[in-house]
């Protein structure tokens, strides 16, 4: 079923979509097998936006694997400088250097281990076993669980980050909630979703995905 109303702050969304999508692939993951691609189905998709704050927005209802993050088995050059920079930014102008951080849904530990470039502690919390057993492989401090299910063990954290991983969350309140829990005070955070500006100004609409609510 659609949903009428803002999955942020709960008031009608606009009665008409801005943008409706028939049989698009239902998925960014798990694709269909030779065997199984003959019963494979399309999803169709209604981008929204709330009549009150005005968040852009799928109606549809979450993936099936939406509590875990999966990346490209390696991170590329060019996005390795960008985060080198991005981080080093953001414990600059923080003073987090020497301080304890964690990452919500962290896959594997792509970025962890660019994080762990920098004097800092790095904590990873991830639904997905096998990638907690990677990350674990390499001597990442990754701990399995979905921020909404479990409260991190590892203590209270000064900082969080989380990269691409809020826009598949159905509840994005009870989610950045949670992550307050286990946080110190004054402690900050680094949230990273797609830019819907972007895709206006450059008309990538193909950005529109199941996975990204």
């Amino acid at each position: 079923m659609l949903r009428k109303t803002c999955r942020v702050c709960g008031e009608l969304l606009f009665a008409s979509p801005l943008i409706q999508y028939s049989n698009m692939p239902k998925s960014a993951q798990f694709f269909p097998n030779s065997a199984e691609v003959e019963n494979e189905k399309g999803a169709d998709l209604s981008v929204c936006q709330c009549a009150s704050c005005g968040l852009v927005q799928l109606s549809n209802e979450p993936v099936s694997y939406y509590k875990e993050v999966i990346r490209s088995a390696a991170v590329s050059d060019e996005m390795t400088r960008f985060r080198l920079k991005q981080f080093s930014n953001w414990l600059e102008q923080y003073e987090l250097l020497g301080k304890r951080i964690i990452e919500i849904g962290c896959g594997s530990g792509e970025y962890m281990n660019i994080m762990n470039e920098f004097d800092v502690e790095v904590f990873g919390l991830e639904q997905r076993v096998e990638s907690v057993k990677k990350g674990g492989i390499d001597g990442l401090s990754i701990q399995q669980g979905f921020i909404e299910d479990v409260a991190p063990k590892n203590g209270s954290f000064d900082a969080f980050y989380m990269l691409n991983f809020l826009e598949h969350l159905p509840n994005p309140n009870k989610s950045l909630q949670k992550i307050t829990e286990c946080l110190n005070d004054g402690a900050v955070g680094l949230v990273e979703v797609p830019n819907f500006d972007m895709i206006l100004r450059q008309k990538l609409f193909s950005e529109f995905i199941s996975d990204h609510l």
